[in-house]
């Protein structure tokens, strides 16, 4: 700074400053210290705080991650402490929620995130379970890790067999659909709806859904399972019912067939340019059929439920009107030649196969899921259980499309149009209890003006009333104290699906029909 006069001096330090004054005289000189702290004019900035996975587990730690400007001290609660750089690996015993702090001498700012816990049951060393799959290490004389049905691998009757009676053992309730799956077996087989099939709930079968319909061995197919494992499981699914139109509409596996009218993501395509698109036919013998070139990658990627599917499913009222072509010429002029064109409807389908049973103002549409994984050992049951944890609690609760992570399928859920829910849970095991949610009257009513009140039950068993809404949302639908309140209908079937969600996240669906006549 220089020499001085006076008894002042101003100065403006960009930081903390130690400033020396000295004094000087004939006889010498004399010094004295004093120190300027600069106060910053802001509390500092937190740019993100997030957990990476987001979720732990037994044996599964998590990274916290952050960034932050103008901070002198940055600390973070539950025993972790003041912290440097941009990241911290914790180790949760619980669903935990972490607080950053970031202190300067503006003030502090905090920003949360929360890590949820996955917890892994041990019933005994060849028998684990999480909130919604059993692990199971069968012994290693037993099976085989090949894709093939012989005797002894992982997906023949007799093993299927065995874990299925495991997991009716645990959880004694009866399931839906049961999803058999390993990982990276050799041959890497791609999933299948397995021939196998015990008391059935399919159409005019006599069922009112006792039992088990189909094993789906579900071959995952790499040595790491990501998030969105199964992603394809709802096409697995819609095998089921395709079957039973074989061989008039369906190939043996219940695919719609190519020269058939039937669109959605069960139909099987025909293509000659080598898949880059698929030739769709549509029309009916009055206008005429027509066909268009759709991409197939984005078929792929979005396509959903045919109205035919939802009908075989219980979803629909009635089977759409469908066309099989014999012999079609795919002309360049967009229309289709053929040599003769069968209809197949409503009134075909009852006679061949009867009335659809359940039909859908006969049951609720509670699709239970059982879920098996087959494991070499314990290291793998530790390695894959979170994804496969956390990728079919996605797939039973997903409430939108995600094609950036579930990639070629979506989740059931969306599939049906908010129709059906998928029911896998096994137990709640991370301390938060599942809502409970119920239409205590009739889930199947007729409206004569397009308007319906319909009575739920909304409970939670460890914490307040849950959330209910409307899924989708819908201005024809709204929640009134415990109704739900119906106006606006037009003529037709109209499906609602109601949810109830307590704090946690934890969620569950109830759904019913109104026929507006």
């Amino acid at each position: 700074m220089g020499a001085v006069t006076g008894t002042s001096a101003t100065v403006t330090p960009n930081a903390t400053t130690l400033y020396t004054l000295t004094a000087t005289n004939s006889f010498g000189s004399a010094t004295a210290t004093t120190t300027a702290t600069v106060v910053p004019a802001n509390p500092p900035v937190i740019s993100y705080f997030l957990a990476n996975p987001a979720s732990a587990g037994p044996g599964i730690k998590t990274t916290l991650l952050w960034a932050t400007s103008g901070a002198t001290s940055v600390t973070i609660d539950h025993g972790v402490g003041t912290v440097t750089g941009n990241s911290a690996t914790v180790s949760p015993t619980a669903a935990t929620t972490y607080t950053l702090t970031a202190t300067n001498g503006a003030g502090h700012v905090t920003a949360t995130t929360t890590v949820s816990y996955i917890p892994l049951v041990t019933v005994n060393s060849q028998l684990y379970y999480t909130e919604h799959a059993v692990f199971i290490i069968p012994p290693a004389s037993q099976v085989s890790w090949t894709g093939s049905d012989s005797w002894d691998s992982v997906y023949s009757t007799v093993n299927v067999n065995s874990y299925v009676s495991t997991l009716k053992g645990l959880f004694p309730s009866d399931y839906f659909f049961v999803v058999v799956a390993a990982n990276n077996l050799t041959p890497n087989n791609v999933p299948s709806v397995q021939p196998l099939r015990h008391t059935a709930d399919g159409i005019g079968l006599g069922s009112t859904g006792v039992g088990i319909p189909s094993i789906c061995r579900y071959n995952i197919g790499g040595s790491t399972v990501i998030d969105g494992a199964f992603g394809v499981l709802d096409h697995e699914i819609g095998h089921n019912w395709g079957v039973f139109l074989y061989p008039q509409l369906s190939d043996a596996n219940g695919h719609w067939l190519a020269n058939s009218t039937a669109a959605g993501q069960m139909a099987a395509t025909y293509s000659d340019d080598g898949y880059a698109t698929i030739k769709q036919i549509s029309g009916d013998p009055v206008s005429g059929f027509s066909w268009t070139a759709v991409d197939n990658i984005t078929k792929n990627e979005t396509e959903t439920f045919s109205d035919q599917d939802l009908y075989l499913q219980g979803f629909s009222a009635t089977f759409p009107d469908l066309y099989v072509l014999d012999s079609p010429v795919y002309n360049p002029d967009q229309t289709v030649s053929f040599d003769a064109a069968t209809k197949y409807d409503q009134a075909w389908v009852v006679q061949r196969n009867g009335v659809r049973n359940p039909s859908y103002v006969a049951s609720p549409k509670r699709l239970r899921v059982g879920f098996v994984y087959v494991a070499r050992d314990l290291a793998e049951v530790e390695a894959v259980f979170q994804p496969i944890e956390r990728s079919i609690n996605h797939f039973v609760n997903a409430e939108q499309i995600d094609t950036t992570r579930f990639r070629f399928q979506v989740p059931f859920l969306v599939d049906t149009k908010y129709r059906a829910s998928l029911d896998a849970m096994l137990a709640d095991l991370d301390g938060n209890r599942t809502p409970t949610l119920s239409i205590p009257g009739p889930s199947a009513l007729v409206s004569s003006d397009g308007s319906a009140v319909v009575p739920f039950r909304a409970g939670d068993a460890d914490g307040p009333v849950p959330a209910v809404s409307c899924v989708p949302a819908s201005a024809n639908c709204a929640i009134q104290g415990g109704n739900v309140v119906l106006t606006g209908l037009a003529s037709g079937s109209h499906f609602f699906t109601i949810k109830a969600e307590d704090s946690g996240g934890k969620k569950t669906f109830a759904h019913f029909v109104v026929d507006v006549q």
